[in-house]
């Protein structure tokens, strides 16, 4: 993965036209683009890098937005000059938060209920998932996973379920695939997404593990397709 920074300050117009983000955004001068090429786990690892970027403009005080179908991939592929064998798999803008969100920008949020997040007993499960897993029973990694539940992804629908194994601190990282839950492209970035806000959590609270990916899946059901461990 490559990351390259667009700046439109200096473009035509007509140029930031084509370079559009079909009014998702506006005002903003600089984009953040992230590029890959096919490979197996591109999209999780693309998730955890990117989100890693995200948070570290966000800690200085800068505006970001993950975008990743409302823009204009193949005009932003021409302005990086990418080649055959990559793509752009998401983008975002960088700049200085405006004061208030504009009427498009609300209207979009509560289409997707950006505020709302579900809620523990939807996500975490311990032993099964029949048997949701409590804060209290998380102990000390009740906070990696409270990242967990907050971390964004598409149309925000939280993919990710984390079913953890009783009195172990070892938490297997599903991705939900049942007929409630519709396909996007987008998922297995999330599912990166997920895995950093964990990661970076647990180190910042100096818990010591490492991650895994198990052959010997714990559960097998056909809704959930298994991703990653962390193996405290």
């Amino acid at each position: 993965m490559q990351v390259e920074i667009v700046e439109l300050e200096n473009r035509s117009p007509n140029e930031k036209k084509k370079l559009g983000t079909y009014g998702f955004i506006k005002g903003a001068s600089q984009f953040v683009i992230g590029i890959t090429r096919k490979s197996k786990y591109v999209k999780e690892e693309f998730g955890y890098i990117f989100e890693k970027l995200i948070l570290d403009f966000s800690k200085h005080g800068f505006g970001t937005c993950w975008l990743g179908g409302t823009f204009n991939r193949a005009n932003y592929a021409k302005t990086v000059n990418i080649e055959d064998n990559e793509h752009i798999l998401c983008l975002s803008p960088i700049g200085i938060p405006a004061d208030s969100r504009r009427l498009a920008d609300k209207l979009i949020r509560r289409a997707i209920k950006a505020k709302n997040r579900k809620k523990w007993d939807a996500l975490f499960f311990e032993d099964s998932f029949s048997n949701p897993l409590t804060e209290i029973y998380a102990g000390k990694y009740a906070i990696p996973l409270e990242m967990v539940r907050l971390a964004p992804s598409a149309g925000n629908k939280q993919p990710w379920r984390i079913l953890k194994e009783k009195d172990k601190n070892i938490f297997h990282f599903y991705w939900i695939i049942g007929k409630n839950m519709n396909y996007n492209k987008l998922h297995k970035v999330d599912m990166g997404i997920a895995v950093c806000h964990f990661d970076l959590t647990v180190k910042e609270l100096g818990l010591k593990g490492n991650w895994k990916i198990k052959h010997d899946i714990p559960l097998k059901i056909e809704e959930y397709k298994y991703v990653i461990t962390w193996e405290g």
